[in-house]
């Protein structure tokens, strides 16, 4: 979704998708970015709601979603450094 326009086109595909299989988190994390790079904000944001619910209790699936290049244990440690250890 990253040439002009594409955004705009990518929504009815994603739309029919959902209404075959509304059980597609990274369906709807799509459809919500590409509601909000259209200005739709209401819309993105039902959308990234319905696909952090499913994502609830999963976090590894929500980075695989966002970033499917990062892999879990690449994440950044939160709270302690060398330092600290």
């Amino acid at each position: 979704m990253e040439q002009l326009g594409s955004d705009e086109a990518a929504i009815p595909p994603l739309r029919h998708a959902l209404a075959l299989q509304p059980s597609l988190p990274k369906a709807h994390f799509l459809l919500g970015k590409a509601y909000r790079q259209i200005g739709h904000l209401d819309l993105a944001e039902r959308e990234m709601k319905i696909f952090e619910e499913m994502q609830a209790g999963s976090p590894d699936e929500v980075y695989a979603t966002i970033d499917p290049g990062r892999r879990p244990c690449e994440r950044e440690p939160t709270g302690s450094s060398p330092e600290t250890l």
